[in-house]
């Protein structure tokens, strides 16, 4: 059920229930209740709610519920059900399948059907093509894309994210402790996804698992390092760490439990034991954001918001950049916890407005700057914008326990929908690519009619020409790979001229006075407003000089491209979506050598750049294998994670805020900006980050010279694989009836994925 269809019901929920409590708009408008002297809700609102029943305040729609006679819980009640309607209890395993995995499914069976038609007919012209192999990839792509959206629950520790996901799947299953209690990523998933070839309700992964790998068998078998029960997340969930008896690398579990919201996403909960002395919780839970689709951030009422906390805010949502330019919060939820009771309603959301309002210039700095430099957003969010997302819980508390599970519960709604949309292309690319890749072997075959001698003269003359002309495209390759030792030292040049003039006293200076109105707040803030600076110039300053190396790599490979031997006569009028009937594809090739590397500079950069045109890549050989680990192939993103080309995330944060502490000494006499701004810059001089500014830099472009190495290498390997077997095709006679009757069964095999 989409957004629109549930808006649909919901309106005709609220409607049946004043028509039934024999009530007009007027009349509910009269019964809402009176706050400061005026009505909650006037006419207007009543229709308000009645027409965008899922976009109202949660207040108001108490409100409205108690006037025809209900309860909010009716009204949460309804929305769970409405994914239900028209089914009855004997298919409720029905009414869980979204649109996506209907999509999946279908194309699954035709896949099945061509699998079937190609093993009835076996011969070794057909076995030598490799469609058996790129039909089994598509298969892993598909089932890949089996999985929900994630909702990723953020904040320091005692914020209280596994109470708030506990009171969501209604199930006291993460451990609770009044101190730091969650030391790996927990994900929770329903019960109904867990794939056949596990048993336990609980999995544990090192780190490398990503969340689209939940249903292949062969990446849960590498990162697998026990299953069981609950057991596991008291042994490993907690702080108490023995390393005599635990696995180090422990990062992920995931558990399957029977909870509602978990037919429309993932909940993942996250650590949040975030200083230097937790290097790892800190790297955890910033990293967690490459895994989710959809962020909830808890910050305790007392110091909400704080400068710990929207740092922390800041740094994950710059990274969750908005699905669209006109959804660019509904992917975020802000939740104000230990919101113990005493304060009104009214109250309540006024905090929430001026908390809003406080912090906003320090978002608007760090983080929509950022979203509308990339492209993401036309302008920032308002402050009242943030605070319509904006929730208080407190679990004892009915109406702020209902309105922030409705807020998670909607955001679940949009992501789902979202999802499928998303899904519904990669799906496309996935047919596309079997049915070009099909079409391609028909080619193939039609290519080994020319005779023998022809296709020997033909392969040692273009052979002749590689060999003439490789050699100093290798050497091209291999000067491009050492120029980027000087890169490396103009990106720290620029990084370190950058640093110096934003931690200049006047710099500094004004950083305050634009992002901060309150003393207290500017010395909470102020090093999160110059790590989240520094830390997107940091990004940014790599990305941009890995774009021109990139394309200079794609232009070798395309000249590499030009030289290879083929024998094939292309038909232009067969639509081939990107493939390459001749056997090679050098793009495919390169990108294969990454298979099993670790960190992977600015290579990562450049397969995300090639999945434009995913369909001449995702069923290749290795290149399909490299596409899936990084998420590519079988995820609903276009783009790897920044983390996966730095081997790591970024937490220079980390080291400002060491340097600075949040408890900046008492300032006396003189302008109090001018006086913080000297104390920052004193701080600062005193543990500078650019040591660590370099270690990242250096990491980078190391990682990105081996990777480079490793897929050249990859290049020549599998451009001789493909020279020699052309020579061995050019030294065979095929029998001109049995590739006839080859060609006339693939093309049937063609048919059952149209």
């Amino acid at each position: 059920m989409d957004k629109n269809d549930l808006t649909q019901f919901m309106r005709e929920f609220l409607v049946g229930l004043r028509t039934k409590a024999s009530m007009s708009q007027a009349d509910v408008s009269k019964r809402s209740g009176m706050e400061d002297d005026r009505l909650i809700l006037d006419q207007k609102g009543v229709s308000r709610i009645e027409n965008n029943p899922l976009d109202g305040d949660t207040y108001k729609i108490a409100a409205y519920m108690t006037a025809v006679g209900s309860t909010l819980e009716a009204y949460s009640s309804a929305i769970q059900q409405a994914v239900q309607l028209n089914r009855g209890q004997k298919n409720m395993e029905t009414t869980t399948k979204t649109n996506q995995l209907i999509l999946i499914d279908d194309t699954l069976k035709k896949v099945a059907k061509a699998k079937a038609h190609l093993h009835e007919f076996e011969h070794e012209y057909t076995s030598n093509l490799g469609l058996a192999e790129a039909l089994n990839q598509s298969v892993l792509n598909l089932e890949g894309l089996k999985r929900k959206p994630v909702i990723g629950f953020f904040g320091h520790y005692d914020s209280g994210k596994s109470t708030l996901i506990n009171t969501v799947v209604n199930n006291e299953f993460l451990p609770v402790k009044y101190q730091p209690a969650t030391s790996i990523v927990n994900m929770l998933v329903h019960k109904d996804d867990k794939p056949d070839f596990l048993s336990g309700d609980v999995a544990l992964f090192r780190k490398g698992f990503l969340p689209h790998m939940i249903s292949d068998r062969t990446k849960v078998s590498e990162y697998l390092i026990e299953e069981g029960g609950k057991e596991i997340l008291d042994k490993y969930g907690v702080h108490d760490w023995d390393d005599q008896t635990m696995t180090d690398d422990a990062y992920l579990s995931v558990s399957y439990l029977d909870a509602p919201i978990l037919h429309r996403a993932w909940l993942l909960d996250t650590p949040g034991n975030l200083n230097d002395s937790e290097t790892q919780d800190t790297d955890f839970a910033i990293s967690g954001v490459e895994l989710v689709d959809g962020v909830v951030f808890l910050s305790q009422h007392s110091g909400y918001m704080n400068g710990p906390s929207v740092s922390f805010l800041a740094d994950i949502i710059r990274k969750r950049i908005p699905s669209s330019k006109r959804d660019i919060l509904e992917h975020i939820a802000l939740v104000k916890t230990h919101c113990h009771s005493g304060m009104s309603p009214q109250e309540i959301k006024e905090v929430e407005l001026l908390s809003m309002k406080r912090v906003y210039k320090y978002l608007d700095t760090t983080v929509f700057d950022s979203w509308k430099a990339d492209g993401c957003i036309a302008e920032s969010p308002s402050p009242q914008m943030l605070a319509d997302i904006t929730c208080s819980f407190w679990r004892e508390t009915d109406i702020l326990r209902e309105g922030t599970l409705e807020a998670i519960s909607k955001m679940s709604y949009f992501l789902m929908e979202n999802q499928d949309a998303l899904v519904k292309q990669r799906v496309q690319d996935v047919e596309l690519a079997i049915q070009g890749t099909i079409t391609a072997c028909i080619e193939k075959l039609r290519s080994l009619k020319a005779s023998g001698e022809q296709r020997l003269a033909e392969v040692e003359t273009q052979d002749a020409r590689f060999r003439e002309k490789s050699g100093n495209l290798i050497e091209k390759f291999k000067e491009l790979i050492i120029s980027t030792n000087q890169t490396e030292t103009e990106c720290n040049s620029e990084l370190k001229i950058y640093y110096n003039s934003l931690v200049s006293e006047s710099n500094i200076e004004s950083l305050i006075e634009d992002n901060f109105d309150d003393k207290k707040d500017a010395e909470q803030g102020i090093g999160g407003v110059i790590s989240q600076l520094l830390s997107r110039k940091l990004e940014n300053t790599l990305k941009t000089n890995s774009v021109g190396f990139n394309n200079q790599i794609d232009q070798l490979l395309v000249s590499w491209q030009s030289i290879i031997p083929t024998t094939i006569a292309v038909d232009s009028s067969i639509d081939m979506n990107g493939m390459k009937i001749d056997g090679f594809d050098s793009r495919s090739a390169f990108v294969g050598g990454l298979a099993g590397v670790g960190s992977l500079g600015a290579m990562a950069l450049y397969v995300s750049g090639i999945t434009s045109n995913l369909g001449a890549y995702i069923l290749v050989g290795k290149a399909a294998g490299v596409l899936t680990s990084l998420g590519l192939a079988s995820s609903v993103t276009s783009v790897t994670s920044f983390v996966a080309a730095i081997g790591g995330p970024i937490t220079i944060g980390v080291v400002i805020a060491s340097a600075i502490g949040y408890a900046v000494y008492r300032l006396f006499g003189g302008k109090w900006q001018s006086s913080l701004a000297k104390k920052i810059r004193q701080a600062v001089d005193k543990k500078s980050p650019l040591g660590e500014i370099e270690k990242v830099v250096s990491s980078y472009w190391t990682a990105t010279r081996q990777s480079t190495l490793v897929c050249l290498d990859e290049l020549q390997s599998e451009t001789e694989k493909h020279i020699e077997k052309m020579y061995k095709e050019a030294t065979q006679e095929f029998d001109l009836a049995d590739l006839d009757k080859c060609i006339s069964h693939l093309q049937m095999v063609l048919t059952q994925v149209k």
